[in-house]
């Protein structure tokens, strides 16, 4: 479980390879695939959670001792928040680690968390792919079920990823927040613009009100 940056995931979970040391049996032994029926055929599953994935700097590789139970299908539940150039990264990571799989299957959560100082967002961008190759990619910041069959949606451009991660935040925040309006002190500078036209973009002119602070850039009267 990963408790660095942002995540804290000791405070809430007990690793799978702790609970192996109490029992004194080896990893393996707990954690097993699951046998489901798909399209009527009995088929083993893998079920991991996130960290699972990137096992790179990990001694124990929970996808390595799946797949010698021979697991054909991976499910990889994540709450992967939303980082510059990550899609690219996840997918190199996931080309590789899905090879030999029919499917692998990583679905990440869309929404917002924090721990009352620091904020991030998850931008969903769930994926598919079949023996190291991307079959499907959900759009970002969307909820839905989405099937094989959706396609890859197209990726945006930088810019853009970060113009839409910065309006879904800002969104999603202020409705968890319940208040009708927004206060901006205006400075004159880029900080104060960029701040009011990203509201203005996420919530309407309308809930956003600018309060003129006069400095050495602007004058004493909006424009």
């Amino acid at each position: 479980m990963p408790n660095y940056g942002m995540f804290h995931d000791k405070r809430h979970f007990t690793s799978l390879r702790q609970l192996a040391h109490e029992l004194d049996v080896e990893l393996p032994d707990i954690l097993r695939a699951f046998e489901l029926p798909i399209n009527g055929v009995d088929t083993n599953v893998g079920v991991i959670i996130c960290e699972d994935m990137w096992d790179a700097d990990y001694a124990d590789k929970p996808i390595d001792i799946l797949r010698e139970q021979g697991v054909t299908h991976m499910v990889n539940l994540s709450s992967s928040p939303f980082g510059i150039d990550k899609a690219r990264v996840r997918d190199a990571y996931l080309g590789r680690q899905s090879r030999d799989f029919q499917q692998f299957w990583y679905s990440n959560n869309v929404g917002r968390g924090g721990n009352g100082k620091n904020e991030h967002v998850f931008d969903g961008s769930s994926l598919l792919f079949e023996n190291g190759a991307k079959v499907m990619q959900a759009p970002t910041f969307q909820e839905g079920i989405f099937e094989r069959e959706a396609g890859i949606s197209e990726a945006p451009s930088k810019g853009k990823e970060i113009h839409d991660a910065l309006i879904y935040a800002i969104r999603e925040r202020w409705e968890s927040i319940g208040k009708p309006k927004v206060v901006i002190g205006l400075s004159g500078g880029i900080d104060s613009a960029i701040s009011a036209a990203l509201f203005v973009q996420a919530i309407g002119a309308e809930n956003v009100v600018g309060v003129n602070m006069p400095t050495e850039f602007n004058g004493a009267t909006l424009k």
